[in-house]
């Protein structure tokens, strides 16, 4: 049985008075006396600040309108609304705070669809229809959603299934192929559900509206539990940060384990079941997608150390770190599709930052997240730099030859 959950502003007012407004959530600090994990803290921004330079856009002024609002001392408006939608909900003040701030910006987005909702911005409404009609955020016809898996060999039944996501299926599903090449390279039997896939829902639960993902969380678990799966693996941080994260606050524990598929990689090339036809001279860099190493996900596992084994595993790779990576890593600018749509021009601003770090270092920006690897790309053409993104399973495929 599912927990019950409050939503809104409600679910979080006992934590707005925790805030003492040290300033460290945003600051070029930082410091950390209580971080046990951090084995170096390079010089960071906040990367909202970095763009508007008001402190009104950090996690410090986020939680203090959340408390006015919450208790009733100010109404939202569109002053607010901006606040909280262009915040890319990177979670970099989170990586420095022990209190659950990004759990404040999610509230009030849930706050403003329900009791707000002339301030919902209507690129919200349209993509949460197109999830609950289509059962995928692009709004693209459901019978497709499995034709990049056409004569790619993958099972009906096995006890791994490789959950693609709606960027995968509708828009890369070059990755999602090269996914299961590799899978299949090192000897992996893998199976999907096809067109009884439904988008993951993170989208809509980012953005405010948790009923919408727990629908979508209910049918993919159902799905998922018929087809005997015992593991299931992503391409998409988005996706996996759902399902390992917020599917069990909506259905309970999971019936089957959940990893990202570079752990799955890792595994592979320890286990040298997986290996390289040649080298690949190049020199790459790789940026860590905010789901995977922060985003709710941080409080369980990090993942960070498995793809960069997995890059430089790969023979005349030549890799330098970006500036500000793994728990310190600036966003992309995408903020799970919320700031993108809503504010597209200030997240094309981040996508450029980003390209031009990158390129700084290399020629060759490896990630492992499909609306990175779209941001990314955009922000290297408008930026004008020499640099080509490249997904790491399209990289991997590359390197072992298939």
């Amino acid at each position: 049985m599912s927990p019950t959950r409050v939503n809104g502003l409600e679910r979080v007012k006992d934590q707005l008075f925790r805030c003492i407004g040290c300033t460290e959530c945003y600051g070029r600090g930082p410091f950390i006396p209580y971080a046990d994990a951090v084995d170096s803290a390079p010089s960071w921004i906040c990367p909202i600040l970095d763009q508007f330079k008001f402190v009104t856009n950090t996690a410090r002024s986020q939680q203090a309108l959340a408390r006015k609002v919450a208790y009733g001392h100010m109404k939202a408006e569109g002053g607010i609304k901006k606040v909280f939608y262009s915040c890319t909900t990177c979670g970099i003040c989170d990586t420095i705070c022990p209190r659950p701030l990004l759990d404040t910006v999610r509230a009030m987005r849930e706050e403003i669809k329900t009791k707000y909702p002339e301030l919902h911005p209507e690129a919200i409404v349209k993509r949460a229809e197109n999830i609950r009609t289509k059962h995928n955020f692009f709004g693209g016809n459901e019978e497709a959603r499995s034709r990049w898996s056409d004569g790619s060999g993958v099972q009906e039944k096995a006890d791994i299934l490789y959950f693609a996501g709606c960027y995968a299926s509708y828009r890369q599903p070059g990755a999602a192929q090269a996914v299961i090449k590799v899978l299949q390279a090192g000897g992996l039997k893998v199976a999907t559900l096809g067109g009884r896939e439904w988008c993951c829902g993170q989208p809509a639960g980012l953005a405010g509206d948790w009923a919408l993902e727990e629908e979508m969380a209910r049918h993919n678990v159902e799905r998922i539990k018929e087809s005997g799966a015992k593991r299931v693996i992503f391409s998409c941080p988005e996706c996996y940060a759902a399902f390992a994260v917020d599917y069990p606050q909506m259905v309970g524990t999971l019936p089957f384990g959940t990893s990202h598929v570079v752990e799955v990689y890792e595994e592979l090339i320890r286990e040298k079941k997986l290996g390289f036809s040649g080298t690949i001279d190049a020199s790459v860099t790789y940026h860590d997608p905010c789901f995977l190493v922060r985003q709710h996900l941080g409080r369980h596992r990090d993942v960070v150390k498995q793809p960069r084994f997995v890059i430089e595993s790969v023979p005349g790779v030549t890799f330098t770190e970006i500036e500000l990576n793994a728990r310190f890593a600036y966003c992309c600018g995408s903020g799970g599709g919320v700031t993108k749509d809503v504010y597209p021009k200030e997240a094309g601003w981040f996508a450029e930052k980003r390209a031009r770090q990158a390129a700084d270092k290399a020629r060759l920006l490896i990630t492992a997240c499909p609306r990175c690897e779209e941001s990314l790309s955009a922000g290297a053409r408008q930026s004008g730099v020499a640099l080509e993104v490249l997904d790491i399973s399209e990289f991997l495929m590359q390197a072992v030859g298939l």
